[in-house]
């Protein structure tokens, strides 16, 4: 028997118990087999943090109805939503997936403040205006089935497993639709606005071909994501610098996910 690993575990502090055990309890929580109880429990609809999130009929692995339910669901974002979102300007986000942090920004805009949403993954549209209007009677958001994408009218949009993983690019094995191309100038207002974006990357061609649209931005919350293009990578600190030299400053930021103000 190894003496000194027993002697390791047995001397261990309890910060580093405590960590282990944390660890253990939020992988259970967090798993499939309780993402499916709280699926049965709930009959699909998920509340999340203060809203509830109808996932009927949709694509997503067990674990992220555990995510939902715990407030761990897009957590950096659902975050800064909360800190940082200007309740007045009109909203416009990016890769809206099933509608969560849609449902958020929705929920906490004032009457009359516009929210455009766009999502390339058509088979969740159906679901991202349905939790929007069920979580924000007041409002009514324009959701646009389409991914920003610059030079074509058409590009083609990889569908994964799971519906966080769906993307541009990707595994060549998942399934592919051909998606609308939309540029932010095609929905930005013409007044201020803000912007929420997760779109795998697509925030590099919008820096590079819509930077007079971003200029009427006033406020971005954006998870950043390396992208290759034309055989370089673009990593999240170059991404970042760019921002920045569009006017842009960094207020918060928490792993990839930014928040970005004038």
């Amino acid at each position: 028997m190894d003496q000194s690993s027993d002697k390791d575990q047995t001397n261990a502090s309890p910060t580093v118990r405590f960590r282990t055990l944390k660890r253990i309890v939020g992988a259970m929580i967090c798993s499939d087999a309780f993402g499916w109880l709280v699926g049965k429990l709930y009959g699909d609809v998920i509340p999340f943090s203060g809203t509830k999130i109808n996932v009927n009929g949709i694509k997503i692995p067990s674990r992220n109805k555990a995510l939902l339910y715990w407030g761990l669901y897009e957590s950096a974002e659902l975050r800064f939503v909360k800190a940082f979102l200007d309740t007045k300007l009109p909203t416009i986000e990016l890769g809206a997936s099933i509608g969560g942090i849609s449902s958020q920004l929705a929920s906490r805009l004032d009457q009359g403040a516009s929210l455009v949403c766009i999502e390339a993954n058509r088979e969740l549209i159906a679901a991202v205006e349905r939790n929007v209007k069920a979580n924000a009677k007041h409002t009514t958001p324009s959701v646009k089935w389409g991914a920003v994408a610059y030079g074509s009218e058409y590009v083609e949009f990889q569908i994964g497993e799971d519906h966080l993983v769906s993307s541009l690019t990707g595994n060549s094995s998942h399934a592919v639709q051909r998606v609308p191309a939309i540029m932010l100038r095609d929905v930005a207002p013409q007044e201020t606005y803000q912007l929420v974006s997760d779109i795998e990357g697509g925030e590099y061609d919008m820096l590079m071909h819509d930077k007079e649209c971003l200029q009427r931005c006033s406020k971005a919350i954006i998870e950043l994501h390396p992208v290759t293009r034309d055989g370089s990578v673009i990593s999240i600190d170059q991404l970042k610098e760019m921002f920045c030299d569009c006017g842009f400053s960094v207020v918060a930021s928490y792993g990839p996910v930014f928040v970005f103000e004038r």
